[in-house]
């Protein structure tokens, strides 16, 4: 069972891949540029706003692209992470 206090996961359509990658950064823009440093255990969270040029349309940062996707080299978008960015 999930805490009270988190957000509910992300209803992604899995149809249109930008449709997701926009919704995604909304969120992100939300939670990690437009607010607040996080905290975990006392130390601020640090967000890497390089941009990603090998992703998407090249408009993303590395710190977005590292939360959504996995992979070592060519990082894929991985749907049940990317959901829980909230």
């Amino acid at each position: 069972m999930l805490p009270d206090w988190l957000p509910p996961k992300l209803n992604l359509n899995n149809v249109s891949l930008q449709a997701d990658y926009d919704e995604l950064f909304a969120v992100y823009e939300r939670d990690f540029i437009n607010s607040a440093n996080s905290i975990v255990d006392g130390s601020t969270v640090i967000n890497d706003k390089t941009i990603d040029r090998t992703f998407g349309d090249g408009n993303y940062t590395y710190g977005f692209t590292h939360l959504i996707t996995i992979g070592k080299n060519d990082r894929l978008i991985d749907y049940d992470r990317a959901r829980k960015l909230p």
